[in-house]
């Protein structure tokens, strides 16, 4: 009894020894000397090296600039600067390159895009085939009357120039009856892909541009007026803008409006002032269609560096008649990384600069409406920006 009293003493005393030990939390990770995004992107000259980048700033205010409406466009192509080609005749079409021309791609003017085997009409193929079985019957009465001609000769009955008469007739026959049916072969078995020596129709860009639309593929057989491809001139464009009708008296139509690219809008290095937007003029009075309630506004834009195409979808800033109070920049102290990213370079102390991130609405005058990021009385580098991005990332001259 007295040694069961003991072993249960031990278990209990084990059990409160395990409680009393205290187990150690370990962290997943650990991260020493944490660094606060603002503290990597400041950058600290000697007044010298101010001096000499020339760096100048712009003190944030308010400031009363027009109003602008966003929305949404359409890029088309000039009118009369696009074409639909259509089949002008049946047949198979037959890949002219080495790809097939697909939405998006560059084409020349006159260039060869498909060529088209040209099949006959029902008609024409019933009466080459009409003209063969003809000429078969014809060629096998030339071969008896050649056979009998030939034993008549041997019989004496006739002479060795009927013999030939009759030799060079069944040669005529066999001739006419092989013309005949190659014709009607070439036209029967005119869907092949290799064109050989039938006759073909070249489908050709009329105009430079791009391919918008392609409807047919190689190898298909095609009847005449069906859609082959659309093709639409790159420079200049329309921009087609629908606005509700209700809006328009609150607009300044006559006023240019910019034109933006969506999703990415970078072009050029990063740390350019390379948004892609441009002004464009308006190219037609507004359209109304009866019974609508969208009116059709038609800017116009040069577009001589390619940055847009027709079909493209973009935003649209429009101008309104009322005057409003925002934070703005000099759109020259605007910056791009890479990824799309806007910043500027605040000058915190006179030798002091700090890249921040900001969010531009819109830019109207050169003014860039910022609606994050900046607040009144910041410092902002508006002439240096770019050399002092090249001396942050080492890639300045």
């Amino acid at each position: 009894m007295m040694k069961q009293s003991i072993f249960i003493l031990i278990i209990l005393f084990s059990s409160v020894a395990c409680n009393n030990v205290k187990t150690e939390k370990i962290a997943p990770a650990e991260v020493k000397a944490p660094v606060k995004e603002a503290e990597l992107t400041t950058i600290k000259l000697t007044e010298k090296a101010v001096s000499r980048l020339g760096i100048e700033s712009y003190t944030v205010e308010e400031k009363k600039l027009g109003g602008v409406f966003k929305t949404g466009g359409q890029m088309l192509a000039t009118p009369g600067k696009s074409a639909s080609i259509v089949s002008p005749l049946q047949g198979t079409l037959v890949l002219a390159g080495k790809q097939e021309p697909q939405p998006g791609r560059e084409v020349k003017k006159g260039q060869i895009l498909y060529r088209v085997v040209i099949l006959p009409a029902e008609k024409d193929l019933v009466s080459v085939k009409q003209e063969v079985t003809s000429l078969a019957s014809q060629l096998e009465n030339a071969k008896r009357q050649a056979e009998r001609t030939s034993q008549l000769l041997n019989d004496g009955a006739v002479s060795e120039k009927q013999n030939e008469q009759a030799k060079d007739n069944l040669a005529v026959a066999q001739q006419a009856y092989n013309d005949a049916k190659t014709r009607y072969s070439l036209l029967k078995n005119g869907s092949s892909g290799n064109v050989g020596n039938k006759a073909t129709y070249a489908i050709e860009a009329p105009m430079d541009g791009i391919i918008q639309q392609v409807y047919v593929s190689s190898g298909q057989t095609i009847t005449a007026g069906i859609p082959i491809i659309d093709i639409a001139a790159v420079a200049p464009l329309w921009v087609k803008v629908p606005i509700y009708s209700g809006d328009v008296s609150s607009l300044t139509l006559s006023q240019p409006a910019t034109i933006q690219k969506l999703g990415n809008p970078l072009s050029g290095r990063a740390g350019s002032n390379s948004k892609i937007s441009v002004k464009a003029t308006i190219a037609t009075s507004p359209v109304t269609k009866n019974g609508s309630s969208l009116t059709d506004v038609f800017y116009a834009i040069d577009n001589g560096d390619r940055a847009f195409l027709p079909g493209e979808k973009v935003n649209v800033f429009l101008p309104k008649e009322t005057l409003e109070k925002n934070i703005a920049v000099p759109y020259s102290a605007v910056l791009y990384d890479y990824n799309g990213g806007e910043w500027v370079y605040v000058r915190t102390k006179p030798q002091t600069f700090v890249r921040t991130r900001i969010n531009v609405s819109h830019v109207i005058n050169q003014m860039a409406v910022i609606t994050d990021g900046l607040k009144l009385g910041d410092k902002v580098v508006t002439l240096g920006a770019p050399e002092l991005f090249g001396t942050e990332f080492n890639s300045g001259k």
